[in-house]
């Protein structure tokens, strides 16, 4: 290859770090839904519909929020028997963890949609996709998480601000008491909080 790029042999930091200062910096939602496999054209199917039908209410007011592109992948879900060691757990706050409730949901579809930093009327489009997401797939016959290193949690004016999300809708989509029990194991494991900032402290507060 004339780019080496096949190469991916050397410093983990080669690929992790690949974020440059030229690079082009954007803003995401994220979430993934749980469902069944054959469920995902549905979702996929409900989501797309409903973003452009917002898309086309905002434009005909002459509003842009999104200027970037929309990301939709499907994977698996967190098997613990992939890590073939006795006794392996799926994370307690991973968005793939699977439900105890619904074991038939055994794939997550995937949903980012990318704007420019500052874009107008962004965070009030993403709210609106969020309270659809977590409105549609409810935990009845499939479940909205998260995606913690995107946007989530938005008031018509910012991010990672919504109390309802914050402080119900997050934690209980991960399950009856999975949350509290996580929240016990950060403070048993970090007791003066060195690893913590505000918002941590507000989310699991």
């Amino acid at each position: 290859m004339a780019t080496l790029s096949a190469d991916l042999w050397g410093p983990s930091k080669n690929t992790l770090l690949y974020l440059k200062p030229t690079t082009l910096r954007i803003n995401a939602n994220g979430y993934a839904v749980l469902t069944r496999r054959d469920q995902v054209q549905r979702v996929v199917a409900e989501f797309t519909a409903f973003y452009r039908e917002r898309l086309a209410v905002y434009s005909a007011l002459g509003r842009f929020p999104v200027n970037g592109s929309v990301e939709i992948r499907v994977t698996g879900l967190d098997d613990p028997a992939d890590a073939e060691l006795v006794g392996a757990r799926a994370p307690l706050l991973s968005a793939l963890r699977p439900d105890a409730g619904h074991p038939e949901w055994d794939t997550a579809v995937w949903l980012d949609i990318l704007t420019l930093p500052g874009t107008p009327y962004a965070e009030r489009f993403l709210r609106e996709i969020e309270r659809f997401l977590l409105d549609s797939h409810d935990g009845t016959d499939s479940l909205t998480r998260v995606e913690w290193s995107k946007g989530w949690a938005y008031t018509e004016d910012a991010v990672w601000d919504d109390e309802e999300v914050l402080g119900t809708a997050v934690p209980a989509s991960l399950g009856d008491g999975t949350w509290g029990q996580a929240a016990g194991i950060l403070d048993r494991l970090d007791p003066h909080r060195v690893f913590g900032n505000a918002f941590l402290d507000r989310l699991f507060g």
